[in-house]
C-alpha cells in the first residue's frame, strides 16, 4: 500500500518489500507472536467441578482420604480433556483411521503424587485427582497405593460441596515444581479436612 498518488517507482516498490520481509523476520525471530505462546495450566477443571455438584446433589460423600507417591505414572484418561488422537498414515484407508481417543502420556516434572478420596455411600468409590503440569484431571479408581502411603478416615462424612470449595480457593493457581507441585497439591487438600490418619 503507497500513499502517494503516484505510481511507485521500482526503488520505492523494493524499499516497501525489503521492510515487510525485515519485519516478518523481526517478529519470527525476535518477539514470538502471542498466539505461539501457551498459558499455563490452571488448577481447574470443570468437569470435575460439574461430577461433584452432581455428587452433592445425590447426597454423596468423602468418607476417607488416601495419598500416595505414584512409581509408574498412568496415562491421563479421556474425560480429562487431555486426549490425543492418532494421525493416519499418508497411504491410509479413511475408513480405517481410529478416531478413538488415546490417552496422552503426562509430561515427566519429577516423583509424582496422587490423592484419592473414597466416596459413599457405602459401597465406598475411589474419586481420583492428579495435578500436573498438563493441569488438574480427574478419573474414577485409580486407589493402587505403594510408596509413602498416607490414609486418613474423617471424623465425618464430607459433603462433595466442601471438596468443590476447596478446588475454587486454588482454582488459579499454576503448577510449579518448586511451590506447588503434585505433592505440594495433595498434602494441602489431604490436610483440608479434619480426620484421623490411620497406619498402613
Amino acid at each position: 500500500y503507497f500513499s502517494s498518488s503516484l505510481p511507485p517507482t521500482r526503488s520505492s516498490f523494493v524499499k516497501w518489500k525489503m521492510g515487510s520481509v525485515q519485519s516478518v523476520v523481526h517478529t519470527v525471530a525476535g518477539t514470538p507472536c502471542c498466539s505461539a505462546r501457551k498459558a499455563p495450566a490452571v488448577c481447574w477443571n470443570p468437569q470435575l467441578s460439574c461430577q461433584l455438584i452432581k455428587m452433592d446433589h445425590y447426597q454423596e460423600v468423602l468418607e476417607e482420604v488416601w495419598m500416595f507417591k505414584e512409581t509408574v505414572q498412568e496415562p491421563c484418561l479421556e474425560h480429562t480433556g487431555t486426549e490425543v488422537r492418532v494421525p493416519p498414515a499418508a497411504n491410509a484407508d479413511p475408513s480405517s483411521v481410529d478416531l478413538e481417543p488415546r490417552p496422552k502420556l503426562p509430561s515427566q516434572e519429577g516423583p509424582h503424587y496422587v490423592i484419592v478420596f473414597n466416596c459413599g455411600p457405602a459401597p465406598l468409590r475411589p474419586l481420583r485427582l492428579d495435578w500436573r503440569k498438563e493441569g488438574l484431571h480427574y478419573r474414577e479408581g485409580g486407589l493402587h497405593p505403594k510408596e509413602e502411603v498416607k490414609l486418613k478416615i474423617f471424623d465425618a462424612p464430607i459433603p462433595a460441596r466442601d471438596l468443590l470449595g476447596y478446588l475454587k480457593s486454588v482454582e488459579t493457581r499454576v503448577f510449579d515444581e518448586l511451590s506447588f507441585n503434585s505433592k505440594h497439591f495433595c498434602e494441602e487438600l489431604f490436610e483440608a479436612f479434619p480426620g484421623v490418619e490411620e497406619t498402613v
